[in-house]
């Protein structure tokens, strides 16, 4: 049976929201200007790398327990050292790294191309739009400097409570939220989010 998608929503850092360079693809400039050779296959490999660490929820709560702040960056930054093979020195130039984002690290921040058009026609095509975002943060500074204020119905924070992606406690945690979508199917459109839980969350 084909299956109607009726919601959207919507990750905000990355998929709506996106800082010109990107975290990954600063350091990796960074790194380069230190003089450490990043060939183009390495380059990819430390971007599928980061990707992967930051969708993994429990990578990161081990890491963010183990250490304060700083030394969380610092040690995030030493990992990425590790996966371009510049072990050379690694604490030294992961303090630099972790130095250097802290004060020169200073992208663009842009609405993605096409998306303010993209919402418009979904919202005229009848679907829910929502925002849903890992910060801890509020977002509304953010939603209102991108113009998107009048596209989404609703934004959820799930980094609030500490739940992260993937997870199948998101779902749990937004169940009053999700009322409005009853019975409806959700697209999550930029969220690592096990598709199961959307299924699970419907069939409740």
């Amino acid at each position: 049976m084909t299956l109607q998608i009726k919601a959207i929503f919507f990750d905000l850092d990355g998929t709506l929201r996106i800082p010109s360079p990107g975290p990954t693809a600063a350091f990796i400039h960074f790194a380069r200007s230190l003089n450490i050779e990043i060939p183009a296959s390495v380059e990819h490999r430390v971007k599928v790398w980061a990707h992967e660490y930051w969708g993994h929820e429990t990578l990161v709560k081990q890491d963010m327990a183990q250490y304060d702040m700083d030394g969380f960056w610092v040690n995030y930054s030493r990992q990425l050292l590790e996966k371009v093979d510049a072990t050379q020195d690694l604490m030294t130039r992961a303090v630099m790294v972790r130095q250097w984002f802290d004060t020169d690290y200073k992208p663009q921040v842009e609405l993605a191309a096409g998306s303010k058009q993209l919402l418009s026609a979904l919202k005229q095509a009848g679907y829910i739009l929502g925002l849903v975002s890992n910060r801890p943060n509020p977002l509304h500074n953010d939603v209102t400097a991108l113009g998107l204020n009048g596209f989404l119905i609703w934004s959820w924070r799930p980094g609030k409570l500490g739940i992260g992606s993937p997870i199948r406690r998101f779902f749990g945690t937004c169940s009053p939220i999700l009322t409005i979508c009853s019975q409806r199917n959700v697209c999550m459109w930029g969220i690592t989010i096990l598709p199961t839980a959307v299924a699970q969350k419907q069939q409740a």
